[in-house]
């Protein structure tokens, strides 16, 4: 009676089941097991791992640097454009690489009055939206009129509640702060009643958990449409006020890590094959 290839197959894997591999260049044991003579270790057996596996994630830089700098060996990458860094402590070198298994990340936590801030000038507001968001937080801002003078936050938050609409027949074409004039025969006046209006208005606020208090003004912008005024509140220059925000947290982690860390402006992927 002669034997089919699987049959065959199946025997020689119940004799070799379990069996010890040697010759491995491995610091762990692993053993045949019958399903195709696949390999497995015994890793889930064992009282430890073979290698140490892990990821800390944090929004402080105090946790983070105190996490970092008890490894032996570490690599932080700084991000470039956010308040965002990743350390990895198992890199190794070119000759023998590592696994890139053992981790750590830091990504700063916006405050409730930076995200408030930025919900807030995404979209068009009216005049009620404008006078309650600075109600809201009339502790973190400060207006100014045209000349640069600052204005009482109450008064100003008034005269904004009061805007009235005036249309006129006139085939004028002008814009102006609070004016905005029409070619369709009509100019619709913004005014307050004769209190003065806001030209400007600094939001100050701390951006992120871990940097310091920074500044954004905004020139009050308004427009008229269907006898409607809204106003479009717009940082100016949020880019660069980002740009130094990434700056401060650059400078602020790379003094918090000890001097064994080296430490690079970018991120790190490792890549698998398979």
């Amino acid at each position: 009676m002669s034997l089919t290839p699987e049959a065959i197959k199946h025997i020689e894997g119940r004799a070799k089941a379990g069996d010890k591999i040697d010759g491995l260049n491995v610091a762990f044991d692993a053993v045949l097991i019958p399903n195709d003579m696949t390999m497995q270790t015994t890793e889930h057996l064992q009282e430890f791992k073979n290698r140490f596996e892990g990821f800390f994630h944090t929004d402080s830089i105090n946790s983070f640097a105190e996490y970092v700098n008890k490894q032996p060996k570490k690599s932080c990458f700084i991000n470039s454009r956010k308040p965002k860094a990743r350390a990895v402590f198992d890199i190794g070198t070119l000759e023998k690489p590592e696994h890139c298994v053992h981790t750590a990340t830091i990504e700063l936590a916006t405050t409730a009055a930076f995200d408030a801030l930025n919900t807030f000038t995404g979209h068009r507001r009216d005049q009620s939206d404008l006078a309650e968001f600075m109600e809201d937080w009339r502790f973190c801002i400060t207006a100014t009129d045209d000349t640069g003078e600052e204005m009482d936050t109450s008064k100003a938050i008034m005269a904004i509640r009061k805007i009235t609409i005036d249309a006129k027949n006139k085939t004028e074409c002008e814009v102006k702060t609070f004016s905005t004039s029409k070619s369709i025969n009509e100019q619709i006046e913004a005014n307050s009643q004769g209190d003065p209006l806001p030209a400007w208005i600094t939001f100050s606020c701390i951006p992120y958990h871990g940097v310091n208090q920074i500044d954004l003004p905004m020139r009050v912008q308004a427009s008229v449409s269907r006898g409607e005024i809204s106003f479009n509140m717009k940082i100016q220059n949020y880019e660069q006020i980002i740009e130094n925000i990434v700056d401060e947290f650059r400078e602020l982690v790379t003094t918090a890590l000890d001097d064994n860390t080296e430490i690079f402006t970018g991120t790190f992927l490792a890549t698998r094959n398979g």
